[in-house]
């Protein structure tokens, strides 16, 4: 279902002048896995090295980033981690998990639970030879919830003794390597240094999700300038679809995400152009401009700066805090 949304997505920004990247993690939706290593629920590296690459391939063009579902909780890891420097123009999460530790603790409704674990197992046991190298393969399909299957790949300890204890779920040892693997990959962890405008679309009816009070991190979206959230009554989970009666839709939300973007983009513009304007007045007026022509570049240089404060004329500023 989510691969009928992300191809939908790439239909309606190929249509916008978007040129599409999607980006898996690693043995997610039949991304083969080449390393008997995956990655950590907040472990950005790969995105990363990604992005990296789009950079290198088109150097000039602005990047935008969408993430669905959990997959919000790597693109926030992302942003946070790599502040002002993440190349990333502005982010839109569609209907994302944030209180990821709780939420991988009490995990969704039943059936959506076991729906989730299922999949989950189908798409290790493809590799599971090969898992049998660094993780105890018995534990890990035989393992019934979110929190099992994730402390068994990344906090389980050597030797059988671990396997033994993760399978019981009452080793106290293995409760500090969870508190421990969600201090290092919580993706909300450095949402400080998140530089660019992020839009959260979210439905109060998530099923994935769950409660909007209790997993609606409502105090960041009043507190935090860059974070905005678009949140209605009902969506379901990556739904918000325009669907009249038995015809289906598109998803408003991709629409809504791509405004989101333009209007971004022509504020950063206007913003520009603002300080180019604003450093023209500090140049000097009409009277200095013939004067001006004739200096050196290394004369430019040397000129005062701007006097001008551009940070009064708008209320939203962008972070440069790396």
């Amino acid at each position: 279902m989510f691969c009928f949304y992300v191809l939908q997505l790439c239909e309606v920004a190929l249509s916008h002048g978007y040129l599409p990247v999607v980006f898996n993690r690693r043995s997610h939706n039949a991304t083969p896995l080449s390393t008997v290593k995956l990655q950590q629920f907040g472990d950005p590296g790969d995105l990363r090295e990604a992005v990296r690459y789009v950079r290198y391939r088109q150097p000039v063009s602005r990047l935008y980033a969408v993430s669905e579902s959990t997959g919000s909780g790597l693109l926030l890891a992302y942003l946070g981690e790599c502040g002002s420097s993440s190349y990333v123009t502005a982010a839109a999460c569609l209907s994302p998990v944030f209180r990821c530790q709780s939420w991988f603790e009490k995990g969704p409704i039943w059936p959506l639970h076991w729906a989730l674990v299922t999949y989950q197992r189908i798409c290790l046991s493809r590799y599971r030879t090969v898992l049998g190298e660094t993780v105890h393969t018995d534990t890990l399909f035989s393992s019934c919830s979110l929190r099992g299957l994730e402390e068994v790949l990344f906090c389980q300890q050597p030797g059988p003794k671990g396997a033994l204890a993760l399978a019981a779920g009452t080793s106290s040892s293995s409760g500090g390597a969870w508190e421990a693997y969600w201090e290092r990959n919580e993706p909300l962890r450095d949402v400080d240094e998140v530089a660019i405008p992020v839009l959260s679309v979210c439905a109060q009816d998530d099923p994935i999700r769950g409660d909007p009070q209790s997993t609606l991190p409502l105090e960041l979206f009043e507190s935090n300038p860059h974070f905005f959230l678009l949140l209605t009554t009902r969506g379901g989970h990556c739904g918000f679809n325009t669907q009249e009666g038995r015809t289906p839709g598109t998803s408003w939300s991709h629409q809504a995400l791509l405004e989101f973007f333009r209007a971004t983009t022509d504020f950063i513009a206007a913003e520009e152009r603002a300080k180019q304007a604003a450093r023209r007045r500090g140049l000097g007026g009409s009277s200095q401009g013939k004067v001006f022509r004739h200096r050196s570049v290394s004369s430019c240089k040397r000129l005062p700066a701007c006097s001008h404060n551009i940070h009064t004329i708008y209320n939203w500023q962008r972070s440069y805090t790396r």
